[in-house]
C-alpha cells in the first residue's frame, strides 16, 4: 500500500478507492489502520462519503425527472461504454494459423479448365448427328472451267516432265489419258468418281 500511496498524488484517491471497495484486503486493512490513527483523514473520508451520496441522490433525481426512453438509451449507452473500455483492455487473442493449400495454387485454374473441357466433350457427344445427303444422281459431272483445266494440264505437264526425260512410257499414256477425258466431253466436263 506504501507503493500505491507513493504512486499517487494524494490520499483522495485511494479514499475513493475504499469507498468503492476497490482495494485489495490488504490496501484495505492498512487504509483502515491509516484512518484509526488520523482524525483528518477520517474527516476527508466522511467529506467524501457525504459527496458520493450527494452525486447519486442527485443522479436518481436526474433520473426520475427523465422520461424512461432517455434512462434506458443512457444506461445502454453506458454499458457500450463499458463494453468497449473491457474490449480494449482485454488483451488480444493470438493469430490463427493461416491455411495452406492442399495443392499448389496452380493445379486450381488447371482443374477447373480440365472440367470445363470435359463438360464440353459430354455435350458434344450428346449432340444429334444429321446425316448428310446423298446425291440422287450416280453420276455426278464436274464442270472445271477453261483456266482450271489449263492450270491442271500445266502441273500435270511440269511433274510428269520430269518423269518424262527418266521414262517416255509414262508421260505419254498420262497425255493420251488427260487427253481423252478433255475430248470425251468437248465442253470440258469430267466425270466424277
Amino acid at each position: 500500500m506504501a507503493d500505491l500511496l507513493q504512486q499517487l498524488e494524494n490520499n483522495e484517491a485511494i479514499l475513493w478507492m475504499y469507498l468503492a471497495d476497490e482495494l485489495g484486503a490488504e490496501d484495505r486493512a492498512e487504509v483502515d489502520r491509516m484512518l484509526a490513527t488520523d482524525p483528518m483523514l477520517r474527516q476527508l473520508v466522511d467529506d467524501l462519503r457525504a459527496a458520493d451520496q450527494f452525486l447519486r441522490d442527485r443522479v436518481r433525481a436526474v433520473d426520475a425527472e427523465l422520461p424512461q426512453a432517455d434512462i434506458v438509451a443512457r444506461r445502454t449507452a453506458l454499458a457500450m461504454q463499458r463494453r468497449r473500455i473491457e474490449l480494449l483492455v482485454r488483451p488480444k487473442p493470438a493469430p490463427a494459423p493461416v491455411a495452406k493449400y492442399r495443392w499448389p495454387w496452380w493445379s486450381y485454374p488447371v482443374a477447373a479448365a480440365a472440367a470445363a473441357g470435359l463438360v464440353y466433350l459430354v455435350w458434344w457427344g450428346h449432340q444429334p448427328i444429321e446425316p448428310t445427303p446423298v446425291p440422287k444422281s450416280p453420276n455426278v459431272v464436274f464442270n472445271p472451267t477453261r483456266e482450271a483445266e489449263e492450270v491442271a494440264i500445266a502441273r500435270l505437264s511440269s511433274v510428269l516432265g520430269d518423269a518424262e526425260e527418266a521414262d517416255e512410257a509414262p508421260l505419254s499414256e498420262a497425255e493420251r489419258h488427260l487427253a481423252a477425258l478433255i475430248g470425251e466431253n468437248g465442253s470440258g466436263s469430267m466425270p466424277v468418281p
